[in-house]
């Protein structure tokens, strides 16, 4: 099959692009052109409108499927009349099959937007038909004043790639003579999947305070995400927050409750029991609104509320301080106390909430307990990680306090044998990182992102050796990194590519703040110091969540590909 055109095309609109996206719009051409080519189908748009149906129903969301829709009516308009492109490819939705009232909904949904242009108004009608025509399959309505909030909860659980655009739930609330704030959010996935309802919730919740209304708390939260912006926080640091705030949020509308914060820890404990979520920084979040609403609007405040928030209990607060003294007194590394901090915090917090009170009314019994319902990891090693650390506590324990049981045996040695392969980037991923690093502009700190990642990409170091680089480590004469491994202590001697070094220099020419410091890389904004933790978003915009550690992945290339080629 001839696909000259569509390569023709394809090839003036990569010109067309900025990097990395003319690596993006590539891949997904390429595949499209893949799927077309499988099925034996020419290249028309009556076959685009099907291969769009087709990754519609298979892509796992949405933004996916809208970034190869773009691409394709891009493609399309270099070849095809526009009028053709609109009545060919626009509408290659279920539409015209669906029952007149529902296609009046539609239109009256689309007008919900002022000054909407044809382009945006067949984006949202097509979304619109693909979920009504699952949502009539999914269930029998004849009236839209029929679908309940339990149903589309429902639905979306089961099918979460029809969810359908916002302005279908302004919409619901327009129907419903309603006031919702939080509704329009339930188009997030995540967050309708997390919905709970007062029936899932064995508690009487007619006991929590109720002075603060849902509007109050709205302002609130809406508040807190304006000043962390303002204050200079990243897209990517604001969206856990913004998440949990919605989520909260609409709980609170649909099951008609009113804002507390004895309710917001009921419920994160409700949602780290039912979804396995990890729910400390977003609890932190939801408390915190509590002293918006009392007119304490200082974001600086969060980090004070936040730390005096995990800290341990009063009855357990010296035997741990200790033994944290006790481990920093063997040359341990503040991140590796830190880590066992944490580690402590989910323990003692278990034995706190069924009421123990002192170490000495700890059995194996108890142990055992906390380690059946201590599921909150994402792989067997993680959870032998903290439970090292914690049998490290309990022997500690044993040795000072008179304890008649052997408790750091009730905790299992091993969770799993678990054998994976090692996850390295693919050969697309790889490239478009490359690509990527060739950028110039961007984001304020893109430069030092570079520079990083370059480091880790070619040289293999991990990300604490990299923060922890100075000046004195780089002998620009020999070309070559001489550092102290802050993991194992020990002395390595590493050559340096001209790239990385260009990376460097270039970073400290025009990005680095101007300060005296014998660290390379420093934080972007006020208080000025060597950094000490990193969120790339260069790599987050690359590869959202398709890349878990994403840092430590880049070394774990390196090493892959020096073993292809021959390394010992």
């Amino acid at each position: 099959m001839d696909y000259k055109y569509y390569e023709r095309a394809l090839k003036c609109l990569i010109l067309e692009a900025d990097k990395p996206m003319d690596s993006i719009i590539n891949l997904k051409a390429m595949h499209f052109k893949k799927l077309l080519y499988e099925r034996k189908m020419e290249y028309s748009l009556e076959n685009v409108s099907c291969i769009l149906k087709l990754l519609f129903e298979t892509e796992k969301t949405k933004k996916s499927f809208l970034e190869y829709r773009e691409i394709q009516f891009k493609i399309a308009s270099k070849i095809f009349d526009k009028s053709e492109i609109q009545e060919k490819l626009f509408l290659h939705t279920p539409y015209p099959s669906l029952q007149p009232w529902i296609q009046d909904i539609i239109e009256k949904i689309i007008l919900l937007k002022p000054d909407i242009n044809t382009k945006l108004s067949s984006s949202i009608r097509s979304n619109l038909s693909f979920f009504f025509e699952k949502f009539i399959n999914y269930t029998s309505f004849d009236s839209f004043s029929k679908i309940s909030i339990i149903l589309l909860h429902n639905f979306l659980v089961e099918n979460e790639n029809y969810a359908p655009h916002y302005l279908f739930w302004r919409y619901y609330v327009i129907q419903q003579n309603r006031q919702y704030l939080f509704l329009e959010h339930m188009h997030d996935t995540r967050i309708a999947k997390h919905l709970l309802f007062t029936t899932d919730l064995n508690i009487d919740l007619m006991k929590f305070p109720n002075e603060i209304s849902v509007s109050e708390y709205y302002v609130a939260s809406k508040n807190i995400i304006n000043d962390m912006k303002n204050d200079g926080y990243s897209k990517n640091s604001i969206i856990e927050p913004q998440r949990a705030f919605n989520t909260f949020g609409l709980f609170l509308e649909v099951n008609g409750l009113r804002y507390s914060k004895e309710l917001a820890h009921l419920w994160a404990l409700e949602m780290k029991k039912r979804f396995k979520i990890n729910m400390i920084n977003q609890e932190h979040y939801l408390i915190f609104a509590n002293i918006y609403i009392r007119g304490q609007r200082d974001i600086k405040l969060f980090r004070v509320h936040s730390e005096n928030k995990i800290d341990f209990p009063m009855w357990a607060q010296k035997s741990v301080n200790e033994y944290l003294s006790e481990r920093s007194q063997d040359g341990l590394e503040k991140k590796t106390i830190s880590m066992d901090r944490c580690c402590l915090i989910r323990f003692i917090t278990f034995l706190d909430l069924i009421s123990i009170k002192s170490f000495e009314s700890v059995t194996p019994g108890i142990v055992k307990e906390f380690n059946l319902q201590d599921i909150n990891h994402k792989t067997p090693e993680s959870k032998n990680a903290y439970n090292t650390r914690i049998r490290g506590f309990l022997r500690y324990i044993e040795r000072t306090i008179a304890i008649k049981f052997c408790l750091a045996d009730a905790l299992s040695c091993c969770s799993a044998i678990s054998i994976r392969p090692v996850k390295v980037l693919s050969a697309e991923e790889d490239a478009l990182l490359k690509n990527a690093m060739t950028l110039s502009e961007g984001s304020p700190t893109i430069l030092r992102d570079i520079a990083i990642v370059k480091l880790e990409r070619f040289l293999g170091l991990r990300i604490s050796d990299v923060l922890a680089l100075r000046f004195q480590s780089i002998n620009i004469l020999k070309m070559e990194i001489n550092i102290i491994q802050k993991k194992t202590h020990k002395q390595l001697i590493l050559p340096l590519p001209n790239t990385v070094l260009n990376s460097i220099i270039r970073y400290i020419e025009n990005e680095r703040p101007n300060i005296d410091s014998e660290y390379i890389f420093l934080t972007s904004r006020y208080p000025l110091k060597p950094l000490e933790s990193v969120n790339i978003p260069l790599l987050e915009n690359l590869f959202e969540e398709r890349v878990h550690c994403k840092n430590h992945i880049l070394r774990k290339t390196l090493s892959t590909e020096m073993l292809c080629s021959g390394s010992s």
